[in-house]
């Protein structure tokens, strides 16, 4: 998606989907789950942190 021009964001909403409403531990799976589908070196801790933070804001 990112690589087609799309904005991507992470983001939990309450705990519903995620008991702890942790953003770090949804960016840490997101690096897990990236690493098994696209390999190890597809996205960085850096792209995550951006997805984390950035992604999903229009300026």
């Amino acid at each position: 998606m990112r690589d087609a021009g799309v904005r991507v964001g992470l983001g939990v909403n309450g705990s519903a989907s995620n008991d702890a409403g942790n953003m770090i531990l949804g960016a840490r799976q997101v690096m897990s789950l990236q690493c098994v589908e696209n390999g190890a070196d597809a996205m960085s801790s850096c792209d995550i942190l951006e997805l984390a933070t950035r992604g999903g804001q229009i300026f």
